[in-house]
């Protein structure tokens, strides 16, 4: 694929392992994948995200096939279904980061979290930054809109993403941040206190709270 030109060797190699335990319902993580190769569990799920839109091009008949419990059903063409990992990041990631924090993986600031990283993680004017410092941003943003403020250090400390990085990201998403209202998963339960709470973000992550 030309979208994985860039991508080391390492990671073209730990993508279709990742995609694989999953289609057979064996599912291994980035992080067990990084343990066993020489290549960063970032830099797997950010070659996957590259891979993901074009997925369905790489199964072919031979592949559906071996994936069927009963092979016969593969010679009609009927497509299997198929146990794609999502492109996010997955509950385990979700579960450190919450580890890391000292909070509860399901407190409100970790689903919001979740939920804002799944809005902001496809808009384009996030191309030149990982999906980690995506991740990192959107659980900045999570403690904003609950109120719950996290600093940028511990939020860096967590997920590895510097705190540069971070404040990069957060002034890039600043002009867009009313992206958040078009599909608002957040919960939130009433649209003038959300659009109020956006509007009261600061233009930069203040140095003395963070």
């Amino acid at each position: 694929m030309d979208e994985l030109r860039d991508c080391t060797q390492w990671s073209k190699a730990a993508v279709p392992v990742f995609v694989a335990s999953h289609l057979v319902r064996h599912p291994v993580s980035p992080e067990q994948i990084s343990t066993v190769t020489a290549i960063t569990r970032r830099a797997i799920l950010d070659t996957y995200r590259l891979f993901y839109p074009e997925r369905e091009t790489v199964i072919d008949r031979e592949c559906l096939f071996l994936l069927r419990e009963d092979p016969r059903r593969a010679a009609v063409g009927s497509l299997p279904s198929l146990a794609w990992p999502p492109p996010g990041y997955t509950d385990a990631f979700w579960e450190i980061i919450a580890s890391r924090l000292e909070i509860g993986h399901g407190s409100n600031v970790i689903e919001v979290s979740r939920q804002v990283f799944t809005v902001l993680v496809d808009r384009p004017y996030f191309d030149a930054h990982s999906v980690m410092n995506i991740a990192a941003l959107s659980i900045y943003l999570a403690s904003c809109l609950r109120h719950s403020p996290i600093s940028c250090r511990q939020i860096a400390s967590a997920t590895g993403a510097s705190e540069g990085d971070i404040r990069t990201i957060y002034t890039v998403f600043y002009p867009h941040r009313e992206d958040l209202l078009e599909n608002r998963t957040v919960d939130i339960r009433r649209t003038d206190i959300f659009e109020s709470t956006l509007n009261l973000l600061p233009r930069e992550v203040p140095s003395h709270v963070e």
